[in-house]
Formats: structure tokens, sequence, C-alpha cells
């Protein structure tokens, strides 16, 4: 079972990782003309995951 997506853009940065013998990529994007910075993104990704897990705990 393989779900292979292939990006447009042949150029787009990506990320791969093998755990486990399983190899995974995983393409990075940002919306162009995106005023948020990744810092700024990744901070409040964590801020909300850290929120959700006080809640379901």
């Amino acid at each position: 079972m393989e779900n292979v997506k292939v990006p447009e853009n042949k150029n787009a940065p990506f990320i791969k990782r093998t755990i486990n013998g399983q190899e995974f990529t995983v393409l990075i994007h940002f919306r162009a003309g995106c005023r948020e910075k990744v810092q700024d993104k990744v901070k409040r990704m964590l801020r909300s995951d850290v929120q959700n897990a006080e809640l379901s705990a």
C-alpha cells in the first residue's frame, strides 16, 4: 500500500528521514507573500500542541 503524490514544483524543499526502516519524505512549503516567519509559525504550533495536551490531560 503506497500513496505517493508528486509535487508540482520539482525544486520544493523537503526533509527525508528513515524511521524503523521506513523512509518518510516531508515536503516543506509556505504560501508566497506570507507575513509569518518560520520561527513564529513553529512557536505558534508548539504553543497550540501544549495547550491541546493540557486540555486532554
